[in-house]
């Protein structure tokens, strides 16, 4: 078994660990975040990071905004470079690294730290975010030797959790229903491979992934096609479902798969129509939703527990590193 595989295979046993972290003493950090927020008086938030570190945060920004807190989500090299007026007195800055030692990410510690207050999202405790930061939340991760897998779910959890409490939702409930995402992780990933010789019978002689969804899934759009390029170095494509239909699709044809993140499967939603767009097109469908499957030869369906739109990034990224893994050990094989 590829070691990859091996470090993601253990992902809902480190979200757990991090879970366990926030419900115990982590749950210091929140509080003093909630405060600081209140007693700043922040209107806005501006999120960055470089990499998965960038994608993670897309997965709570429109959440926020929904429920009173504007924010964005920017590259950090964009931030420092050309949006750096952004950051206002009424903007808290939380800024996302695995590390804490992006070279983007540092550039931008050294241009607000004398006018901006910044939240750490990170994995290092030691690193230059954390040590720089008004605010640490940890990620909990544990040492990752791979591409990242662990790290981007516990960055995901992190900011969740994060964003719950904010906006006063960060309930009995709601710490419930991540303990539930946790298990079924674990769940998942204790028997993936049952369906291994399923799912690389599909995409065989796949010659380009896209992966496309909206909203909160639009991290697990960027985070997939980042690691199907790192990993098994394959062609993808990473966009929203609009932005798809103008002139993304137009490789859409046999041998390409379009992965489709879809948390509800709503009907007449544009997540249907490029669905039945690729499908005409002779392409080939995987379906990451909780809704049900389809009987067709061109849509494989991976189904995970229904959950609102900002929490389903948690459980869809997982499948997605559980096939790239394959992929790499099957090509590690071939050499």
């Amino acid at each position: 078994m590829h070691p990859f595989i091996v470090e993601a295979s253990t992902q809902g046993e480190v979200l757990k660990d991090c879970l366990n972290y926030y419900y115990s003493q982590g749950n210091e950090s929140l509080e003093k975040l909630r405060k600081f927020f209140k007693e700043k008086s922040y209107k806005r938030i501006i999120f960055s990071g470089m990499g998965s570190s960038y994608y993670a945060p897309f997965t709570v920004a429109g959440y926020l905004t929904q429920n009173g807190i504007p924010s964005v989500v920017i590259n950090a090299a964009e931030l420092a470079n050309n949006q750096l007026d952004l950051v206002q007195d009424d903007t808290l800055l939380v800024l996302v690294s695995q590390s804490g030692e992006s070279a983007e990410v540092i550039d931008v510690i050294n241009k607000v730290k004398n006018h901006a207050n910044i939240v750490a999202v990170v994995n290092n405790r030691e690193s230059i975010l954390a040590k720089e930061s008004d605010i640490q939340l940890f990620i909990n991760a544990g040492y990752e030797e791979f591409i990242s897998s662990k790290s981007y779910l516990n960055t995901v959890a992190t900011l969740q959790i994060m964003s719950a409490t904010l906006v006063g939702k960060n309930t009995p409930e709601f710490k419930e229903t991540m303990y539930d995402i946790a298990n079924w992780v674990q769940e998942y990933l204790s028997t993936a491979q049952e369906n291994r010789k399923e799912v690389m019978s599909f995409i065989r002689n796949t010659s380009i992934f896209d992966f496309i969804g909206n909203g909160a899934s639009a991290g697990s759009v960027f985070q997939a096609g980042l690691i199907f390029r790192e990993g098994p170095k394959y062609a993808t494509g990473s966009s929203l479902c609009a932005e798809y239909s103008h002139g993304w699709n137009l490789l859409t044809k046999e041998g390409s798969v379009v992965v489709i993140f879809d948390p509800l499967k709503l009907s007449n939603s544009s997540e249907e129509a490029m669905r039945k767009f690729v499908i005409e097109n002779h392409g080939k469908v995987i379906l990451i939703t909780s809704g049900e499957s389809e009987e067709c030869d061109n849509i494989l369906t991976i189904q995970h527990p229904k959950l609102s739109e900002e929490l389903a990034p948690l459980v869809q990224i997982v499948p997605c590193t559980m096939l790239m893994g394959w992929l790499l050990e099957e090509i590690n094989n071939d050499n």
